[in-house]
């Protein structure tokens, strides 16, 4: 009788234990699950929802307002892409236009340059899309090797792109374009819209300065968007590295621009990305060199460096 109340004691001991191991690995599995669609859903409650109205036209997402079509979908999202070295990158600053601000442009350009409804969102939608030089800025902004999942986020600016579009095309209209060459040159590049008109003008005496006539000024503004650059960024060191390169006066330099447009703009992203490609350079040396010291502190430690890739 002894012998039969032992085993069975054994039994229920085993049992139990059995069941406290189901139970926390149940746990275990739940947790890791709550984890990861935490993760996954992220970026969901950071970011504003898209919502259609029916008519493709503006719609309240919070404290701000976000345009509702295909396109404009699209182009103003940030995307949450893996940062260099594995870390998340920082979501890049968007600036989202007010309601009051896109109705009052669409206005405009239907008035002033004689589009339709559809073709006036949509130019403002292109508008929105970020030039290369634009992009690169943003994604070369500091920012830690790697970061924590509780500081990615998606970061809006809200503002007003569009505070000067009517100071832009005014600028545009001063060089002597009739209504159909401003109409030409704003649907080839819509992204003059959200540029200043005094930035805009600071291109336009710095091509003057070197002798270049309304005429050739007009023709290069059509023909490129060397007004979507920065002037003291970009304008004036590539018309300053084009005199050095070719060792021309200025006016012999300005005609040869205005007979190529692409000109200026190829020694402008020639510069940026050389730029650019020097500042990678030097910040992927910079983390190898961090990597390899680690590494040599920790030679005798028990493990390595979670980042086992060596490449640049």
């Amino acid at each position: 009788g002894k012998a039969r109340t032992c085993s069975r004691d054994i039994m229920e001991l085993q049992h139990a234990a059995v069941q406290r191991r189901t139970a926390w690995r149940t746990s275990r599995c739940l947790l890791a699950c709550g984890f990861a669609l935490s993760i996954l859903l992220i970026p969901a409650i950071l970011s504003p929802s898209l919502r259609r109205n029916g008519r493709g036209s503006l719609e309240s997402t919070g404290n701000f307002r976000t345009r509702t079509g295909p396109l404009c979908a699209k182009t103003v999202l940030p995307s949450m892409a893996p940062g260099k070295r594995g870390g998340l990158a920082r979501a890049l600053a968007i600036i989202m236009p007010s309601s009051e601000s896109h109705e009052d442009l669409k206005s405009i350009l239907q008035e002033r340059l004689g589009l339709q409804e559809d073709a006036a969102e949509d130019m403002i939608c292109k508008s929105l899309k970020k030039m290369d030089w634009e992009a690169a800025d943003d994604a070369d902004m500091e920012s830690p090797p790697t970061t924590p999942i509780s500081q990615c986020g998606i970061k809006l600016r809200v503002g007003d792109p569009y505070q000067d579009s009517k100071g832009v095309l005014a600028a545009l209209g001063s060089l002597g374009m009739n209504d159909e060459e401003l109409k030409n040159c704003v649907t080839k590049f819509p992204v003059l819209l959200r540029k200043q008109s005094t930035s805009l003008m600071d291109i336009v005496s710095a091509l003057r300065d070197i002798g270049m006539t309304d005429k050739q000024l007009i023709r290069i503004v059509q023909a490129s968007p060397i007004l979507a650059y920065d002037a003291e960024r970009h304008v004036l060191p590539a018309i300053q590295k084009l005199r050095k390169k070719t060792k021309l006066n200025d006016r012999t330099m300005s005609s040869l621009i205005a007979m190529q447009p692409d000109l200026l703009t190829a020694v402008i992203d020639e510069m940026w990305s050389s730029s650019r490609t020097n500042f990678l350079l030097n910040d992927a040396y910079e983390y190898q060199l961090k990597k390899s010291a680690n590494k040599a502190f920790n030679v005798n430690s028990l493990g390595d460096s979670l980042d086992d890739d060596d490449t640049l």
